[in-house]
């Protein structure tokens, strides 16, 4: 109130949590679900931004796709797709770093230009235009973004189970007819 503007906070919480999750093996993480729906605890104390941003791809970090579990390309790809429809669905502001939408493979550095020649790739260009639809379907759902910062907005249609690994839930907005609920991620078989 009165301040400079600055309104949003970073949810490093959200970010920990879920990367957490994710480095998991496949078979281990019902042990960690709850770090899927922890985030929701606080996700109203504070008008948060929710994504992934240098610090996480830089200074030895390693970028999204490194931080992926899986044995092969086919398999990281597939758990990035989760970690970005999970981070579409999730109330707060979005943010997704330089290079990321595309799955760069090394970690980001400032002296360096991003490798867009993998964009050319089957597997990244594929991963840029999941993100592109992403981000249309954020821009054309009201629900997905109107009522971030509101309780009202976001309900759990289940958050308890842990031997699927699967959580859903609506995310609306003061319009029945804006509801949305269409999102389904399975992160069972990953």
């Amino acid at each position: 109130e009165g301040g400079l503007g600055f309104d949003y906070k970073w949810n490093s919480g959200w970010q920990n949590d879920f990367l957490r999750y994710m480095q998991c093996e496949p078979q281990d993480k019902h042990l960690h679900y709850g770090d899927l729906a922890l985030g929701m605890l606080y996700a109203y104390s504070e008008d948060y931004i929710q994504g992934f941003s240098h610090a996480e791809v830089a200074h030895g970090k390693g970028s999204m796709f490194v931080k992926m579990p899986g044995e092969s390309a086919n398999q990281k790809f597939a758990n990035l797709r989760v970690v970005y429809g999970y981070l579409l669905g999730h109330p707060g502001k979005k943010h997704l770093f330089m290079g990321q939408e595309f799955g760069q493979m090394s970690e980001w550095n400032e002296r360096e230009a991003l490798d867009w020649s993998l964009a050319k790739q089957e597997e990244n260009g594929k991963l840029q235009v999941f993100t592109k639809a992403l981000n249309h379907l954020y821009v054309t759902q009201p629900a997905l973004y109107k009522q971030d910062y509101e309780p009202e907005g976001f309900e759990w249609i289940n958050c308890m189970s842990a031997e699927k690994c699967m959580v859903s839930f609506v995310r609306k907005t003061e319009k029945p007819e804006d509801t949305y609920s269409e999102i389904w991620l399975p992160v069972e078989k990953i």
